[in-house]
Protein backbone atom coordinates (compact mmCIF):
# COMPACT_ATOMS: atom_id res chain seq x y z
CA UNK A 1 0.00 0.00 0.00
CA UNK A 2 1.12 3.43 -0.67
CA UNK A 3 -0.30 5.20 2.53
CA UNK A 4 0.96 4.03 6.26
CA UNK A 5 0.35 5.27 9.28
CA UNK A 6 3.49 7.27 9.43
CA UNK A 7 2.65 9.36 6.40
CA UNK A 8 -1.24 8.44 5.22
CA UNK A 9 -0.60 10.49 1.62
CA UNK A 10 2.23 9.37 -0.56
CA UNK A 11 4.83 11.84 -2.22
CA UNK A 12 5.78 11.58 -6.08
CA UNK A 13 9.77 12.66 -7.18
CA UNK A 14 11.61 10.97 -4.56
CA UNK A 15 13.68 8.69 -7.12
CA UNK A 16 15.16 9.17 -10.33
CA UNK A 17 12.70 7.49 -12.74
CA UNK A 18 16.09 5.55 -14.22
CA UNK A 19 17.54 4.62 -11.03
CA UNK A 20 14.41 3.60 -8.99
CA UNK A 21 15.23 -0.04 -9.86
CA UNK A 22 18.69 0.84 -8.42
CA UNK A 23 17.32 2.04 -5.47
CA UNK A 24 19.21 5.63 -6.03
CA UNK A 25 17.90 8.57 -4.04
CA UNK A 26 16.54 11.87 -6.13
CA UNK A 27 19.32 13.52 -7.71
CA UNK A 28 19.80 16.78 -9.71
CA UNK A 29 21.11 17.56 -12.84
CA UNK A 30 24.63 17.56 -11.48
CA UNK A 31 24.38 14.25 -10.21
CA UNK A 32 24.69 15.31 -6.53
CA UNK A 33 22.41 14.22 -4.12
CA UNK A 34 19.13 16.43 -4.29
CA UNK A 35 19.16 16.40 -0.23
CA UNK A 36 22.28 17.84 1.10
CA UNK A 37 22.20 16.27 4.18
CA UNK A 38 21.76 13.02 2.40
CA UNK A 39 18.06 11.73 3.08
CA UNK A 40 14.68 12.95 4.07
CA UNK A 41 13.01 13.88 1.09
CA UNK A 42 11.16 10.66 0.42
CA UNK A 43 8.34 9.13 2.11
CA UNK A 44 8.65 8.30 5.62
CA UNK A 45 7.54 4.60 6.72
CA UNK A 46 7.64 2.89 3.60
CA UNK A 47 10.53 1.85 1.41
CA UNK A 48 8.43 2.28 -1.47
CA UNK A 49 9.89 5.64 -3.29
CA UNK A 50 8.63 6.60 -6.78
CA UNK A 51 9.68 9.34 -9.23
CA UNK A 52 6.55 11.36 -10.89
CA UNK A 53 6.64 9.71 -14.05
CA UNK A 54 4.41 6.94 -13.07
CA UNK A 55 1.78 10.04 -11.82
CA UNK A 56 2.53 11.84 -14.81
CA UNK A 57 2.03 8.49 -17.18
CA UNK A 58 -1.82 8.57 -15.80
CA UNK A 59 -2.58 12.45 -15.52
CA UNK A 60 -1.12 12.68 -19.19
CA UNK A 61 -2.90 9.17 -20.08
CA UNK A 62 0.19 7.55 -21.44
CA UNK A 63 0.60 3.87 -22.52
CA UNK A 64 4.35 4.31 -22.90
CA UNK A 65 6.62 7.05 -21.82
CA UNK A 66 8.40 9.52 -24.42
CA UNK A 67 11.53 7.13 -24.87
CA UNK A 68 8.86 4.08 -25.27
CA UNK A 69 9.06 2.15 -22.38
CA UNK A 70 5.90 0.81 -20.59
CA UNK A 71 4.16 3.03 -17.83
CA UNK A 72 1.80 1.71 -15.01
CA UNK A 73 -1.07 2.76 -17.35
CA UNK A 74 -1.52 -0.35 -20.26
CA UNK A 75 -4.30 0.44 -22.12
CA UNK A 76 -5.39 3.32 -20.50
CA UNK A 77 -5.93 0.79 -16.99
CA UNK A 78 -5.75 4.06 -14.96
CA UNK A 79 -6.88 6.37 -17.34
CA UNK A 80 -10.14 4.77 -18.72
CA UNK A 81 -11.75 8.46 -19.40
CA UNK A 82 -8.34 8.51 -21.80
CA UNK A 83 -7.97 12.49 -20.58
CA UNK A 84 -4.72 14.00 -20.59
CA UNK A 85 -4.94 16.66 -17.49
CA UNK A 86 -1.66 18.43 -18.61
CA UNK A 87 -2.10 20.40 -22.00
CA UNK A 88 0.25 22.23 -23.27
CA UNK A 89 3.55 21.09 -21.06
CA UNK A 90 6.52 20.76 -22.73
CA UNK A 91 8.53 17.70 -23.55
CA UNK A 92 12.52 17.72 -24.05
CA UNK A 93 15.23 15.45 -24.69
CA UNK A 94 17.24 16.85 -21.91
CA UNK A 95 17.40 15.35 -18.81
CA UNK A 96 18.93 18.81 -17.72
CA UNK A 97 16.34 20.68 -18.81
CA UNK A 98 12.82 22.08 -17.54
CA UNK A 99 9.45 19.84 -18.96
CA UNK A 100 8.81 16.34 -19.38
CA UNK A 101 12.00 14.20 -20.00
CA UNK A 102 12.26 10.72 -21.86
CA UNK A 103 11.62 8.93 -18.96
CA UNK A 104 8.47 11.00 -18.34
CA UNK A 105 9.94 12.81 -15.15
CA UNK A 106 8.56 16.56 -14.98
CA UNK A 107 10.98 18.53 -14.03
CA UNK A 108 11.56 22.37 -12.80
CA UNK A 109 12.88 24.77 -15.60
CA UNK A 110 16.68 23.95 -13.74
CA UNK A 111 15.85 20.40 -14.35
CA UNK A 112 15.37 18.69 -10.64
CA UNK A 113 12.40 16.83 -10.60
CA UNK A 114 8.86 18.22 -9.24
CA UNK A 115 8.08 16.21 -6.02
CA UNK A 116 4.30 16.38 -5.85
CA UNK A 117 2.34 14.75 -2.78
CA UNK A 118 -1.54 13.24 -3.40
CA UNK A 119 -3.68 13.40 -0.10
CA UNK A 120 -4.46 9.42 -0.65
CA UNK A 121 -6.56 8.94 2.38
CA UNK A 122 -9.16 12.15 0.94
CA UNK A 123 -8.77 13.74 4.56
CA UNK A 124 -7.86 17.25 2.55
CA UNK A 125 -4.92 17.81 4.00
CA UNK A 126 -1.17 16.57 2.82
CA UNK A 127 1.68 15.18 4.55
CA UNK A 128 4.96 15.97 2.03
CA UNK A 129 7.78 13.25 2.96
CA UNK A 130 9.70 16.87 3.02
CA UNK A 131 7.84 19.63 4.54
CA UNK A 132 6.65 17.38 7.22
CA UNK A 133 9.46 17.25 8.88
CA UNK A 134 9.27 19.63 11.74
CA UNK A 135 12.85 20.44 11.26
CA UNK A 136 12.04 21.96 8.10
CA UNK A 137 8.67 23.40 8.48
CA UNK A 138 8.08 24.06 12.40
CA UNK A 139 8.43 27.60 13.96
CA UNK A 140 10.11 27.23 17.39
CA UNK A 141 7.43 29.88 18.76
CA UNK A 142 4.39 29.01 16.79
CA UNK A 143 1.77 26.07 16.02
CA UNK A 144 1.56 27.24 12.60
CA UNK A 145 4.48 26.05 10.71
CA UNK A 146 6.18 27.52 7.71
CA UNK A 147 4.07 28.24 4.83
CA UNK A 148 1.04 27.72 6.24
CA UNK A 149 1.44 24.05 7.66
CA UNK A 150 0.07 22.55 10.60
CA UNK A 151 1.06 19.87 13.28
CA UNK A 152 -0.69 17.16 13.06
CA UNK A 153 -3.17 17.37 15.99
CA UNK A 154 -2.49 20.39 17.02
CA UNK A 155 0.33 19.31 18.87
CA UNK A 156 3.98 21.14 18.40
CA UNK A 157 6.89 18.49 17.10
CA UNK A 158 4.13 16.61 15.30
CA UNK A 159 4.56 16.41 11.43
CA UNK A 160 2.97 19.20 9.58
CA UNK A 161 0.91 19.08 7.04
CA UNK A 162 -1.00 20.98 4.82
CA UNK A 163 -4.91 21.91 4.48
CA UNK A 164 -5.02 20.95 0.87
CA UNK A 165 -5.53 17.94 -1.69
CA UNK A 166 -2.13 18.61 -3.69
CA UNK A 167 1.67 19.64 -2.83
CA UNK A 168 3.85 20.45 -5.59
CA UNK A 169 7.12 21.84 -5.31
CA UNK A 170 10.74 22.23 -6.54
CA UNK A 171 14.11 22.85 -5.45
CA UNK A 172 14.68 25.73 -7.13
CA UNK A 173 17.68 27.26 -8.89
CA UNK A 174 20.25 25.84 -6.15
CA UNK A 175 19.09 22.32 -7.14
CA UNK A 176 19.01 21.27 -3.46
CA UNK A 177 17.77 20.46 0.20
CA UNK A 178 18.91 20.32 3.39
CA UNK A 179 16.43 18.33 5.89
CA UNK A 180 18.12 19.95 8.39
CA UNK A 181 17.84 23.12 8.32
CA UNK A 182 14.52 25.62 8.15
CA UNK A 183 12.62 26.09 5.07
CA UNK A 184 13.31 29.88 5.33
CA UNK A 185 17.37 29.10 5.04
CA UNK A 186 20.31 27.78 3.15
CA UNK A 187 19.49 25.39 0.40
CA UNK A 188 15.42 25.20 1.41
CA UNK A 189 15.07 29.47 0.92
CA UNK A 190 14.87 29.31 -2.79
CA UNK A 191 12.58 26.29 -3.00
CA UNK A 192 9.38 26.61 -5.02
CA UNK A 193 6.24 25.54 -3.56
CA UNK A 194 2.56 25.51 -4.67
CA UNK A 195 1.12 25.90 -1.65
CA UNK A 196 2.60 29.41 -0.74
Amino acid sequence: SLNNQTNPDFTYGTANAYETTQGQVLGNKLGANVDASGGGVGNRGIALQASNADLLAILMDWPAYPNGVPTQNPNHVQNPQKIGFLDGVKTTENRNAGGIDPDGVFRDPWGTPYIITLDLNYDGKCRDGFYSNPAVSGKPDSLAGFGGLVPVGGQPGNPLEYNGDVMIWSAGPDMQVNSAESATVGFNKDNVLSWE
